[in-house]
């Protein structure tokens, strides 16, 4: 009996033995695994993080680029626009300028006025002030469109200027 107890007895302790063995090839798997588990879900991190990293990087990049391509093209818009108010108010000055010369310096007429006869004298003959003043009829001051005409007869002059001479032209009868 007593060898059947020690018989048990080194049976129990082979088993719990084995089972010990048994336990800790378990554990120390399993750990393996937690191991590998997480070695593989830190790279996966990582690599997503990189991934996200990159693309904000990217999206900034482009974020960036597109501002700067903005901004240029609204410096572009406003020089064009800049350019363009200077070339009309050149035109405008241009255009004022044509029409004071040819208004004071050149009858008052338009440019291909065609001549018609005001008694003896074509619209458009041009007499010196001192023609004028000898002339034999009355002028008579008239003033029309905030211009001053004068008539004689049936003539009107209006005053016209070249460099620093008073000229008269003969012209239409103002309206």
């Amino acid at each position: 009996m007593q060898a059947d107890r020690q018989s048990m007895q080194a049976n129990r302790q082979a088993s719990a033995s084995q089972l010990q063995s048994s336990r800790q090839a378990g554990a120390s798997e399993r750990q393996g695994s937690r191991q590998a588990q997480q070695e593989q879900l830190q790279s996966t991190r990582s690599s997503t993080a990189k991934d996200l990293q990159s693309s904000r990087q990217q999206d900034r990049t482009a974020t960036r680029e597109d501002w700067q391509s903005q901004g240029t093209q609204r410096q572009e818009d406003r020089q064009n626009y800049a350019e363009d108010a200077r070339r009309q108010r050149q035109d405008y000055a241009d255009d004022y300028l044509d029409d004071y010369h040819g208004r004071y310096y050149h009858g008052g007429y338009p440019v291909g006025a065609g001549l018609a006869v005001a008694g003896a004298v074509a619209v458009g003959t041009a007499i010196t002030a001192s023609a004028f003043q000898a002339l034999s009829c009355p002028m008579t001051p008239v003033a029309v469109g905030g211009y001053t005409y004068y008539q004689c007869g049936s003539t009107w002059y209006q005053p016209a200027y070249q460099g620093s001479q008073v000229n008269y032209v003969v012209v239409n009868p103002p309206q």
